[in-house]
Parts: C-alpha cells; sequence; structure tokens
C-alpha cells in the first residue's frame, strides 16, 4: 500500500511539473522553430535580411530540435523509472534535474535567435514585425482571457 501511494505521489509530482513548465495557449511560448514566417510580418526586407534571417531561424531550430529530442529520451526514462517499484529518486532526480536543464537550454536558444533577429531588422522592421505578433496573439487569444506577462516571442524587442 506505501509503495502504491509513494508512487502515485512520485506520479503527480512529475506530472505537476511538466505541465506546470508547458506553455499555455497554441502561441504561447513561441519561438524561432514555429514562430511564423518573418517576411510575411515585414514587408520591405531586404535579399541580404532575408538571408540571414533564414539562417538564424534555420541554425536555431536545428538548436531547438537537438534539445527537443534529448528531452523527449530524459522523459521516456523518467516515466520508465517511476513504473517501477521501491525507491528510485537515486536515479530519478538527476533525470529531473537534466529535464530542468535542457529546458533551460532551450529558452537560452529562443533568446539568442531573438536576439540575433534585432541585430538584423531595423527599427521600423521591428515595429511593424512586433504590431503583427500583437494581431496574432489577440487573434489567438481565449475569450475573457487577461492573462499578464505571456512568455515573449523571439522577434520581440528585448529591450
Amino acid at each position: 500500500m506505501k509503495k502504491t501511494i509513494s508512487i502515485l505521489m512520485l506520479l503527480f509530482f512529475a506530472a505537476s511539473i511538466t505541465m506546470a513548465q508547458q506553455p499555455s495557449g497554441k502561441n504561447s511560448g513561441q519561438n524561432c522553430k514555429n514562430m511564423p514566417k518573418i517576411e510575411e510580418m515585414v514587408s520591405d526586407l531586404s535579399a541580404l535580411q532575408k538571408r540571414r534571417l533564414t539562417k538564424i531561424t534555420e541554425d536555431s531550430k536545428a538548436q531547438i530540435d537537438k534539445l527537443q529530442t534529448e528531452l523527449k529520451k530524459v522523459r521516456a526514462q523518467v516515466h520508465q523509472l517511476m513504473e517501477k517499484d521501491g525507491d528510485n529518486s537515486a536515479d530519478i532526480f538527476p533525470l529531473l534535474e537534466r529535464e530542468g536543464q535542457i529546458r533551460t537550454e532551450i529558452s537560452k536558444e529562443m533568446y539568442r535567435c531573438r536576439l540575433a533577429i534585432d541585430e538584423v531588422l531595423t527599427k521600423e522592421q521591428l515595429s511593424q514585425m512586433r504590431q503583427q505578433l500583437a494581431a496574432e496573439r489577440k487573434k489567438m487569444a481565449k475569450p475573457g482571457s487577461t492573462k499578464k506577462g505571456a512568455t515573449k516571442n523571439c522577434g520581440e524587442s528585448h529591450k
């Protein structure tokens, strides 16, 4: 009985952590991997800017994909260990720490992408893109939602 309760509590704990770290809403936590194409939001990009932005977003997407693949493997290991009887905390806790580290690296990569995009666009283009992103977020927001402090997109200013 104690084993069952311990396992259920551990599963609840892990599920709570996972859910708390997941962005809510369709566009929450939007990053360079799933962000709409910048050339669709900004009308006056030069050929050089388009090439640079393509490279930035492709490089960022590749890095995020790599990290997400590693994250999936770690999650699978955690779930596998949680299904075993007994106290597996010595094996599970380091994996949970690694999961947090991977999520942090994904957030850092999203921020690096945003900074790189900011360097390529002019102030006017940044303003145009921010307006487009705000309009998209407004369309995607749930009716009656008043959530403040949502995660910024990689194309939004860091200032």
